[in-house]
């Protein structure tokens, strides 16, 4: 197995954060390797976080999975604001699902994380998925056959689909470590996807001599099922995993590798149809003004060339010119400024043909892709019912 780095995490002002009872709490399923390093628990003032931190410091074949594991996800959620995204979440849920930290005194985030997985690892796993997809805003769109609610996530399409992506991993020279959190989303169903990418070395020093350490960077992938649309999008490490995804999650989700087609889902002709009339957005909820910034066009040739065109407003540079927005060479993106209701800034959205956008926050999709239909920049997918199962298969739900 890779050896995992746990400098972010074996540092004496990172330790300090958790008093000595909960460091003992967390770890005394692995009480054994740590005195045999002469690392001792207990509850005292006196506690030697230093040793702690030696121990953790140095990477160790012996060191459990388990305990990695529990690091890793505990350093994660241990900010300010982790601590309180769990408290809230956490009343939000049924009485009998709350974990009760009443009994903490005065706790640190570090102490509420420690709790939180040791009371119920699913539940701070699930928060930190949230964490780590909500920088993703950039997706490549796959239509579907019709909106219908999700057809199945049981444990075995979850592991059919791990399968899929570790048969991957193996022949890329990988381990086999693929893990998968979904949640719910208001824009759709969010699956989380957590595997590591090529082995990487790096020098090190341990007592004066020179080593080495290996290790699997992680990496995260995202997909989202809109069962509004009926839509996948996927933020993935390279077209070559977009398109494992796609397919493992129409087979294993829906019964066909084609539900989510592969075909062009975006495009830019209304800007050159319809001119600034199809940035209007006054009967879209939410949004107050779009202006288009930037036009990218693809010339190809021998040297694949590309022109772009910029300006605080593009449609009024041409304007006060008296041109017209450009239609020759092929209109590849095109980048808003999105003004939205109750809000003092503008901003940015893009959609990259055939598959592409991009947004600034995530809450930003749901009104830029309801505009996006009005206006017809989504491209109606074609039915073709030979290639799709019965409806009858979506059936179960999350």
């Amino acid at each position: 197995m890779a050896t995992v780095k746990l400098s972010r995490f074996a540092r004496v002002d990172v330790l300090r954060q958790a008093r000595p009872k909960w460091l003992r709490k967390l770890f005394e399923p692995h009480e054994s390797f740590f005195t045999d390093r002469g690392v001792v628990f207990d509850e005292s003032e006196e506690f030697d976080y230093e040793k702690l931190a030696e121990v953790l410091a140095k990477p160790d074949p012996d060191m459990d999975d388990k305990l990695i594991e529990a690091l890793f996800f505990i350093h994660e959620m241990s900010k300010d604001e982790d601590m309180g995204r769990i408290l809230d979440e956490n009343n939000k849920r049924p009485a009998g699902e709350q974990i009760s930290f009443d009994f903490l005194d005065a706790p640190t985030a570090m102490e509420v994380a420690i709790q939180t997985w040791l009371t119920d690892r699913s539940f701070l796993e699930e928060k930190h998925a949230e964490q780590k997809v909500s920088s993703r805003r950039s997706f490549q769109t796959y239509p579907s056959h019709k909106p219908e609610p999700l057809a199945k996530f049981d444990a075995d399409a979850k592991a059919k689909i791990i399968n899929r992506v570790d048969d991957w991993l193996v022949k890329m020279k990988r381990e086999r470590n693929t893990r998968i959190v979904s949640f719910n989303n208001p824009d759709g169903i969010w699956f989380m996807i957590r595997h590591g990418l090529p082995f990487r070395r790096e020098g090190s020093i341990d007592k004066g001599q020179s080593g080495a350490v290996y290790f699997q960077p992680e990496h995260f992938d995202v997909v989202v099922y809109d069962p509004d649309t009926g839509d996948l999008r996927i933020n993935a490490e390279n077209d070559k995993v977009t398109e494992i995804y796609r397919k493992a999650f129409g087979s294993f989700l829906f019964g066909s590798e084609d539900r989510f087609q592969k075909i062009d889902q975006f495009s830019l002709d209304p800007l050159l149809e319809q001119g600034e009339k199809s940035l209007v957005c006054s009967d879209t909820p939410g949004l107050e003004k779009i202006t288009l910034k930037e036009a990218a066009y693809y010339w190809g040739g021998n040297h694949n060339e590309m022109e772009i065109r910029k300006a605080d407003d593009l449609f009024a540079a041409y304007r006060d010119r008296k041109l017209e927005l450009p239609n020759h060479g092929r209109l590849i993106s095109a980048t808003f400024d999105v003004k939205f209701d109750n809000v003092k800034t503008t901003r940015s959205f893009t959609i990259r043909l055939p598959r592409g956008t991009k947004f600034q926050r995530d809450e930003d999709g749901m009104a830029l892709y309801n505009w996006m239909r009005k206006r017809g920049f989504i491209v109606k997918p074609i039915e073709d019912d030979e290639i799709f199962p019965d409806a009858d298969m979506a059936t179960a739900s999350i």
